[in-house]
């Protein structure tokens, strides 16, 4: 399970939601093409769910490519060593809504911003946090107690690597923030005045 929460991956799949997800609108407001953009004959709704939809599919073809490059490394090792690839699976669906909620909140700073690094900034800053508490929760027991707060504590690959456990509750958990963080990013870009100038 090591390869699947190792710093490197979690900053590759966490850099490409922050990167994706605060293009629109603070992106474009930050260089001034926002008044081009929502001039379109099309609605806000329909762009955001295009930007929607190019980071939904973009992240899954992300990690399936990590999965893919897991099955193959894989037959490098002896067949009683390998993992099942059911459960390697189940680790990328759980990784992949945890990567939408980051990209989910990402979104929703993005609306509520008129800078990109805005933005990229706060996501980065909490996601960062993230990671230094889920590290510190392991020697500080308060820490530790509120952990249920963090959205790492819903990323658990090694009970479904070992046992086989299906992590029903944390698939719910995080798709119910990923509802939360785009269905209100899109109610506030919906509602916002938006100029660059």
């Amino acid at each position: 399970s090591l390869a699947w929460v190792h710093p490197l991956v979690l900053a590759l799949v966490f850099a490409h939601g922050i990167t994706t997800a605060s293009r629109v609108p603070a992106g474009e407001v930050d260089r001034g093409t926002a008044d081009i953009l929502f001039t379109w004959p099309v609605s806000r709704a329909t762009i955001f769910c295009t930007e929607a939809f190019v980071c939904f599919a973009t992240g899954a073809f992300l990690l399936g490519l990590g999965m893919l490059g897991s099955y193959f490394g894989n037959q490098l090792i002896p067949a009683e060593g390998r993992p099942d690839p059911a459960r390697v699976a189940l680790i990328v669906l759980n990784l992949y809504l945890l990567a939408m909620t980051v990209a989910g909140m990402t979104m929703l700073f993005s609306t509520l911003s008129n800078r990109r690094g805005q933005s990229v900034g706060w996501a980065f800053g909490i996601v960062l946090t993230f990671l230094l508490w889920n590290f510190l929760a392991q020697y500080w027991a308060p820490a530790e107690k509120a952990l249920f707060l963090n959205l790492l504590y819903y990323y658990q690959p090694l009970p479904i690597l070992t046992e086989g456990l299906f992590p029903a509750g944390n698939y719910a958990v995080l798709s119910a923030l990923v509802v939360a963080t785009w269905g209100g990013a899109l109610v506030i870009l919906r509602r916002r005045d938006i100029c660059t100038t």
